[in-house]
């Protein structure tokens, strides 16, 4: 997504209150996930986004492909930790370790068990996911899919540059 573009969605989006807040609570997820887990969002980043407001890609029960930003990450999570695996009739995920070994739970239940940082954040994980999920799919009010869709990567992509430059600047400060 080039500059101007960027800029035109962003302008799309202040026409409509609740669109400007769909984008604020997206981008505010995108920047704590990015802190939290950097590698994990610089994947999802390459994914190849389906509808925002599907979680099985267009029915097709392809667990390997979710349209959702919040589904994508789990996804990511999940290859990257193995304590899940996506199913497919529930659209969610069953867990695969532990005491609720076989139970399913949704996408945003598995990012939040899954991410890495302290237990508070853990706690409210559940909340933010799955109202940046939601978020995400509001965004469709005015722009495109793939406009949405390129505009989250690029903020993904934005804060990973941002990210990189603050750890630059503390490396030359210590």
């Amino acid at each position: 997504m080039t500059p101007q573009e960027r800029k035109a969605a962003l302008a799309r989006l202040k026409h409509s209150y609740s669109a400007s807040a769909a984008w604020t609570t997206v981008a505010q997820w995108i920047r704590r996930m990015v802190a939290i887990e950097p590698s994990v969002m610089r994947r999802v980043a390459a994914r190849t986004f389906g509808d925002l407001g599907s979680w099985i890609e267009r029915g097709s029960r392809n667990v390997g492909v979710c349209g959702c930003l919040v589904g994508s990450t789990a996804l990511e999570l999940v290859d990257a930790r193995n304590h899940f695996k996506p199913d497919p009739y529930f659209e969610g995920f069953t867990r695969t370790t532990g005491e609720w070994k076989g139970e399913s739970c949704p996408a945003t239940t598995a990012v939040a068990e899954l991410v890495r940082g302290p237990q508070a954040l853990k706690d409210n994980m559940d909340g933010w996911a799955c109202r940046a999920g939601i978020a995400a799919s509001n965004l469709l009010l005015m722009l495109t899919d793939d406009t949405a869709v390129a505009l989250i990567k690029d903020e993904i992509h934005r804060q990973l540059r941002a990210r990189a430059k603050r750890r630059a600047a503390r490396k030359v400060a210590a």
